[in-house]
This record gives C-alpha cells, structure tokens and sequence, in this order.
C-alpha cells in the first residue's frame, strides 16, 4: 500500500519528467522523500531509472531469411522464444524481411466456447457452415448488447450499432470498415445510416456503377470500390485502379492530380457526360481516401458474427470462454460479470470444492469464477490443490484448509497461494467467516510441512490409512470464529485479491444515499448529452495524478479516476485548476459526491470534475427537497409511505412525481408536515418498502 501511494505520486506516460526530475519540481514527492522509511526506496530507484528491464517480445513480428538467422543477427532466449537481439528498424536496414503474423485472441474464445458447450451435453455448432442470416444473432447486435463480441465493444460502436441496426452480413461487414476517424468526421457514417433506413434519397455518381455501390447504399465504403469504379467507368488497368487506391491512402495530392486527368479523359470517352465525371471523381476524392480494405474487413466481420452468434445461442458457455481468455485483466473480467448478471446468469464465487483454474458453466444458466482470475495464485499451485481435492474425495476425507495442506506439497503451494485463494471466498462454503480461515493458515500449513516430511520418509502411507480409517471429531478444523472478519474487512481482502467486489460493495450499506445524491446511476450516462451538468456519487478507483504536457498548464498536476457506483463506472478527469481545490479529497477508496460536465464528442461516458464534496458536506449543502417516484400500484403502500417519512421530521420538502396508467407524469408538493431530514436511514427505509431507485434529492 506504501509503495502504491508513493508510484501513484510519479507522473507516467510519454513525456514524463524523470524521477529526478519531478523530486525537484514536486512538492508531494519531495515529502515523501523525507520519510525515513522511504528514503532508501529513492536512493536506489534513482539510478535504476531508465535502465532495460527485461527483454521484450513483439507480439506478431516474424523474421524471415534465406539462411538461419544466425548468420546475419545475433539472438537471445526469452523463455521459450528465440529473438533477434536488435529491433525491427535495423533489421530491416540489413535487408531482412519482417512479418507481422496477428493472432488473435478472440480464436481460442471461439474455441472455449465451443468446449463448454460440449461439456455442458450439448453439440456445438461448425462454425465454418453456420447460416450468415440468423435473426436472433442480428437481433443481439441491434439490441446494443455487444461486450465480448470482437471489434464491436467499445461504448461509440454500440451506439453506431444501434444507429445502423445490422440486419445482414453485409451491414456488418460496412460497419467495421466505417467505425473510423476518417468516415466518422466526413459525415460518410451519417450518409450511410439516412440511406439504408430510407431517410435519404440513394444516389449513384453514374448508373454503370449501380452494381458496385448497391450493398452500400451509393456509398464509396471499400478500396476495392475505388479500384473498381476507376477500371469500369475510366478504363484503368488493375494495375493503375491499385496505383490511384495507393495515392489515395497516402493522399498524395500531386499524384492524384495526375490519375484525376486520366479518369476524366477515360469516363468521357465511355460515353459519361464530363460534369458527371467531375462529380464521381470528387466523390472518389473526398470518400475514397477514407476506403477500407473490404477483404480485411469481411475476414473481421466474420469472427464478429461468430462470437455473436454463440453469444446469442449459449451465451454462458461463451462468457466462460470468454472470462478465461481475460482472466490476467481485472477490469475486463469485471466489464464480462457485469454482462453476465444484466443477462440473468449467476456469478458463483470461487469455490475449492467446485472451482478450477478457468471458469466453467454450471448447470443451464450460472458461471463458476476460475482461480485464474485470483491474482497470487499460479497454474501449478492451482493444480496442485485440484488434485489434493480429488485425492481427499477419493479417500473420503472432509474437503477443508488443514486436510487440503496435508494432501498438497508446500513446495508447490505456498502460503501466498493459501492466503489468496481465502480472501477470495473459496472456503466460504465451510461456514466459517474468511478472517476465521485465514488466521489458521500458520497451522495448517504447518499441517502440510508435517505431513510432506512424512511422506518423504516413507511413513505418510502408514499415517494416511490412519486418517482415513479415524477421521478427526473436530469439525472446526483448527478454526477459531472468534477471528472472523468484519462485512468491510471481508470486501476489502476480496478487493486485494481479484481486482473488484464479486460477494458484495463497499456502498451497499449506503446505496439508498448513493442513489438520491446522484442525478442517475453511471450505467444512465451514455443517455445523457454531452455539456450535461451531472453529481455522482460513489467511490474512487483506480486514481492516479500525472503532468500536463502543454498548453497554459504545462507541467501541472492533473488527475483522473474512475468513479463506481452500483451501477457501474465513469472516467473522471481532474484538469490543474480543479485539481488544486479539491486534492486533498481524492485518494483511492474514497466515498464522495463528484460534480462535473459529462464529456462532449467522447466515444464513452466521461466526466470532467468541478467539485468534490463528502457524502456529509453535501448533506449539509443541500438546499432541494425529497423526489419519490410512484405509480398506481403503489397506492396500498401510500400509508407506510407516510409513517415511515414521519419518523424523519425536518426541514426538506416532500415531492411525489406521480406516473399515471396513461404513462403522463405529473409533480405534487406533499404538506409541510411531510417534511424530512435527509439520512442514509431514511433512504435505506424509503428503499426497502419502493424498491431502490425510487427516490431523489432534486433542486425543485
């Protein structure tokens, strides 16, 4: 935590003052610096700044010789890699040829996938033959509901999506090539979307090129367009139609000056009247060089439609695919969970007697969470532990910490294992409390030493048939209750472990407060306009303060995070001027209220930060009343309604925003001695008899 404090206090990313730098201009480190405990940390990082690390592997990058490689570069091991010692810029000066090979992730997805279906009894599907017009895969992408599915997760392509609303193969294939900067600023993407719903009248340059533009709607999307309107309309060979598809792609204007005079000489001549010439090479000009390569496009479109297919088919054994391939990421496992549950499908924590390393599909709709996912955990520890659980089930020995220590070499698992696989809650299903398992790790893992030694002296056989011939009475297993964590205790070790809240949340005992200090939960922001004035509340993740690189703040402190509520999270950045005023607020797992504009032309949801306020200042400050919303089916709960807001007498109005069958909605103002005094218990009171969502603190 220490060390997290003082890096979160270094200014990253490109351009970032060096270390030594940034101790002479910033006052923060420059106190931290003072610390004795800390001084040390600093004399040694200094000279150790800038120096290589580690050796890197470039992730695709394949070098290809006509004779072994040896004779030209010198190479390296990195595990089980054979490297060139010098990187891609002097490789090439020697004349060598590098290759990019993708390889993508998303292939073994589609292969989990496919495994879990057959685990769970079923027959998955070929792949390779699946229909392309599937109404219920088409109906999951126009619903928006994309996370998971390649090349169209992020929050600005689901918006497009739900814009274009994809209805056959070829929709998909356009949206990959057209969910760039180039055709998004150029109005293209707009065009598109008017023309295929019909708001738009479709216009083709000349009728010859009817058939090349049909599938997109007049639209000049694909290079291939381009090549082809120039050989059909102009009479370009395919050599000079991919020589205009290059100039055009580097936007090299005085090349493209040269083939502009050619493709008019050569249209006129087929007959093409000279203005419309002029127009279909102005098109080309101001569309063409934002064109795709559609073959590349179709290929992604493809592995698109697969993942959305299976998604929409078996969506559990797809998330579990899924869940696994992204198990090293804590907040795209978090992104996937949330999308499960929004889908109905049950989270189960981390359990030794069901969990393995990956996540795995459990019954028709639930998804039991990998140990892959917890970190301090490895592959071989974690193996070893599974096969302790199946050798324990095999002797009919109870499945707990101190027989699991016994069973499994503690060479092999060592106490950070232990310790991690607890905090996550994976003994949770002995009945005793995480803090109570944890502090019997020293025993039982001193069980384990015991019990290895034993084996290694060749009397572990002796004592095993023992062990199972006279198990022990003691259920409790060496476990004291009396060491058992608080509700706040057990998120946070949960937290340190897997990156996010799975068995709860910190705001939870808060959430009616949370709800009626916020304009709306963060999963409603993506509705909102950008320039909307909004207050959140919730709790601070993953903050982390850096420089301004120009402008009139250069070489200020600046910040951002990512406020969570119950619903989710938004980015928050915090510019100097603001930043200044409120540092002493924001710091990692800080419950506050944020005041701000959302983000305007921002792909997803962000906030930019005016204000800060405590969840006790904005209380105070508030001057507004109490907001509740009711329908006709709330009339049996109107009397309770009003003994319950009378046990809170204050000072605070009482609203009723009333929605009728006919779905009007009107406000009325309660009598003064509806008056409240705003708290956490009213609101958790209010909550629990309307369900929760139902009532807002409002400026009225």
């Amino acid at each position: 935590k220490d060390v997290d404090t003082v890096a979160k206090k270094i200014p990253q990313g490109p351009g970032a003052p060096s270390l030594a730098q940034a101790l002479e201009s910033d006052a923060d480190l420059q106190e931290l610096h003072k610390q004795p405990e800390l001084k040390e940390l600093f004399e040694l990082s200094l000279p150790l700044e800038g120096l290589a690390r580690h050796m890197s592997t470039h992730a695709a990058g394949v070098v290809i010789a006509d004779k072994p490689i040896m004779n030209y570069v010198p190479l390296a091991k990195n595990g089980d890699d054979i490297l060139t010692q010098w990187p891609a810029p002097q490789l090439e000066e020697m004349g060598l040829l590098k290759m990019d090979y993708l390889g993508l992730r998303t292939l073994t997805i589609l292969n989990r996938a496919l495994a879990n279906i057959a685990k769970q009894g079923g027959a998955p599907p070929d792949l390779e033959t699946l229909p392309l017009d599937d109404r219920k895969t088409y109906e999951l992408l126009m619903s928006g509901e994309t996370q998971g599915i390649f090349q169209l997760e992020s929050e600005g392509m689901r918006k497009l999506i739900q814009r274009l609303k994809p209805d056959c193969f070829e929709d998909l294939i356009a949206i990959l090539a057209l969910y760039r900067p180039g055709p998004l600023e150029s109005g293209m993407v707009d065009m598109f979307v008017r023309r295929k719903h019909g708001e738009e009248e479709i216009v083709y340059p000349h009728e010859s090129l009817e058939e090349l533009l049909r599938e997109t709607y007049g639209c000049i999307v694909y290079q291939e367009q381009v090549m082809l309107i120039s050989s059909t309309l102009a009479n370009f060979s395919l050599n000079e139609a991919d020589n205009l598809r290059k100039a055009m792609g580097k936007k090299k204007p005085e090349i493209m000056q040269k083939f502009s005079a050619q493709f008019l000489e050569g249209a006129v001549s087929n007959g093409c009247p000279r203005e419309t010439a002029q127009e279909t090479w102005d098109n080309i000009v101001k569309f063409g060089g934002y064109g795709f390569n559609k073959s590349h496009s179709t290929a992604y479109a493809l592995v698109s439609y697969h993942t959305a297919y299976l998604k929409a088919h078996a969506r559990s054994a797809f998330l579990a695919g899924n869940l696994s391939c992204e198990m090293h990421d804590s907040d795209k496992v978090k992104e996937l969970l949330d999308d499960a549950r929004r889908a109905g499908i049950e989270v189960r924590l981390p359990d030794v007697a069901h969990s393995g390393w990956e996540f795995e599909v459990e019954g028709s709709n639930a998804i039991r969470f990998g140990f892959g996912a917890v970190k301090g955990t490895g592959q071989k520890a974690i193996e070893a532990i599974l096969e302790g659980r199946k050798q324990l089930q095999e002797d009919s020995l109870p499945l707990t910490l101190h027989e699991l220590c016994k069973t499994t070499d503690p060479a092999m698992v060592g106490r950070t294992t232990w310790e991690a696989v607890i905090k996550s809650g994976a003994f949770d299903f002995t009945g005793h409390n995480r803090g109570a398992v944890l502090a019997a790790v020293d025993s039982a893992f001193a069980d384990g030493a015991r019990a290895a030694a034993d084996r290694k002296s060749g009397q572990g056989d002796l004592f095993g048939m023992m062990a199972a011939a006279e198990p022990e009475e003691d259920s409790s297993d060496g476990i004291d209750d009396r060491k058992a964590f608080s509700k706040s205790d057990t998120l946070k070790a949960e937290f340190e472990v897997l990156g996010f809240y799975l068995s709860g949340h910190p705001l939870e005992e808060r959430a009616g407060l949370i709800a009626m200090l916020s304009s709306g939960g963060t999963d409603q922001l993506a509705d909102m306009p950008g320039g909307t004035m909004v207050s959140l509340a919730g709790m601070v993740m993953g903050y982390s303060e850096n420089l301004v690189k120009s402008g009139r703040y250069a070489g200020q402190k600046m910040a951002r995070f990512r406020l969570e509520d119950l619903k989710g999270s938004v980015n928050v950045t915090v510019f100097p001027r603001t930043f200044a005023e409120c540092r002493e607020a924001l710091e990692e797992g800080a419950v506050l209220v944020a005041r701000g504009k959302l983000e305007e032309d921002s792909e997803e949801p962000g906030m930019l930060l005016e204000e800060v306020l405590t969840i006790e200042e904005a209380l105070s400050r508030f001057e507004g009343g109490l907001m509740i919303h009711v329908t006709p089916e709330d009339a049996g709960l109107l009397s309770k309604l009003e003994a319950t807001l009378k046990q809170h007498p204050g000072k605070q109005p009482v609203y009723f925003q009333v929605t009728g069958d006919d779905g009007n909605s009107r406000r009325i103002r309660a009598s003064n001695e509806w008056s409240v005094a705003i708290s956490n218990s009213l609101a958790t009171e209010v909550d629990s008899l309307l369900g929760r969502g139902r009532v807002r603190m409002a400026r009225v």
